[in-house]
């Protein structure tokens, strides 16, 4: 079957020892930081989740009514929707013996993967490009682009309907902070953490009355090129668009 030797990092039997080879960690060499630098200077502050007050629905109720959702209205998200949703798919939840402790679960808490936003409609800030800051519950304008919502359209595979949500999710992995401890295993490791932190959004997202749509139809150079990062170190794995129902 013209498949099957791809298939292979998805299966446990490819943590087998086949090889020599060391991680960079048993090598001694200095584990890469897990958070990205930033300007203390130019943050914009999000609401503590603790203060967050919605009428949410029951667990078995956004489970029963969970759906992948790509029409909105034109209603625009507030700074308190776009708080709830960071802090609950990705946040940090506790700190614990110089280890932070996130709302998903990470791979041998390696903490690869980076949010980054699309804003395109949200009450009280600009529309442009984002970066969700955990340590501090906070956001940073990176950079506003013309055309933006064009450009996100046609980078997303020309899927026209994401031009309507008030903010796209996109994370990016740096796949180096998981290769330090595991090599190329690290690489399924993302892919899954991905996926938790996309179900949290789901969730999130359903238990506040807006709806998602789970995105992995894009272009990768374009996509890598709006958010700003080099392809390479950090590129784009997963998106997902949020928007009022």
């Amino acid at each position: 079957m013209k498949y099957e030797k791809n298939r292979e990092f998805l299966k446990s039997s490819a943590w087998s020892k086949t090889s020599n080879e060391k991680s960079d960690q048993e090598l001694g060499l200095k584990q890469p930081e897990i958070f990205k630098s930033y300007n203390k200077n130019k943050l914009i502050k999000l609401k503590n989740f603790k203060e967050i007050k919605f009428k949410e629905k029951s667990f078995s109720e956004i489970i029963t009514s969970r759906r992948t959702r790509r029409k909105y209205t034109d209603k625009a998200l507030t700074l308190e929707q776009l708080s709830y949703l960071l802090y609950t798919s990705y946040g940090i939840t506790d700190k614990s013996s110089n280890r932070y402790l996130r709302a998903a679960p990470s791979g041998g808490n390696r903490q690869t993967i980076v949010t980054y936003l699309i804003v395109q409609n949200i009450q009280g800030i600009k529309k442009g490009i984002y970066r969700y800051i955990p340590l501090e519950n906070a956001i940073i304008f990176e950079k506003n682009i013309d055309n933006m919502e064009e450009i996100t359209s046609n980078a997303a595979r020309d899927q026209k309907w994401i031009k309507k949500a008030g903010v796209i999710f996109v994370w990016t992995t740096i796949p180096y902070r998981g290769e330090w401890r595991y090599t190329d295993k690290s690489h399924k490791l993302i892919l899954l953490d991905a996926g938790h932190i996309c179900q949290n959004l789901y969730l999130a997202s359903e238990a506040i009355g807006l709806g998602t749509c789970a995105i992995a139809a894009y272009h990768q150079k374009p996509i890598d090129n709006l958010i700003g990062v080099d392809g390479t170190n950090e590129f784009v794995i997963y998106l997902a668009p949020v928007g009022n129902l």
